[in-house]
């Protein structure tokens, strides 16, 4: 349900908007989101433990879920241009279609985006063995949805860290 050629650019661009994050951040980054936003422009966001100090969330029971919001990162959109050929190509795409043509995209790009945090896992981006089990990936179109604790499972070792963080998203989801 992905479409190969929007996985070759966003896989491309999320890893290098990753890479350059690394190398200016040195940090224990534990999560990376691949947003989808409202206007379907895609883009990473990341945490690390130290931004989150930093930041003087901390990591008490109010603010768990600060830990997990993408929105919420210093990191938000780090990248950002490298995503503009993606952009560009789904702009085309998506500009006229239907609203529920539009939806249905939006199903296909959030599949591009995983297959290509996928790929990067297969070639073991985010770490190996019990280094990947403290790293959790996913997609996050907005608003949250079900499909994406789905997905978190999918893209994810089991772990405490992936526990966490389905229990805490699993809060937004409607009830």
């Amino acid at each position: 349900m992905f479409d190969e050629e929007l996985v070759v650019l966003l896989q491309e661009a999320f890893q290098n908007s990753v890479e350059a994050l690394r190398k200016d951040h040195p940090e224990n980054f534990y999560y990376f989101a691949f947003v989808l936003d409202e206007e379907m422009h895609p883009y990473m966001s990341a945490w690390s433990y130290e931004s989150l100090e930093r930041d003087g969330k901390g990591l008490n029971e109010v603010e768990d879920f600060t830990k997990w919001a993408y929105y919420d990162s210093p990191y938000d959109k780090y990248g950002y241009d490298n995503f503009s050929k993606a952009s560009s190509t789904i702009s085309e795409r998506t500009s006229k279609l239907s609203e529920a043509e539009r939806h249905e995209e939006q199903d296909k790009i959030a599949f591009s985006m995983e297959e290509a945090l996928r790929r990067l896992d297969q070639a073991s981006f985010f770490g190996v063995g019990d280094q990947r089990k403290e790293v959790v990936i996913n997609v996050e179109p907005s608003p949250f949805r079900q499909a994406e604790l789905e997905r978190a499972y999918r893209l994810n070792p089991s772990s405490p860290l992936l526990d966490e963080y389905i229990d805490i998203c699993g809060l937004f989801l409607d009830k």
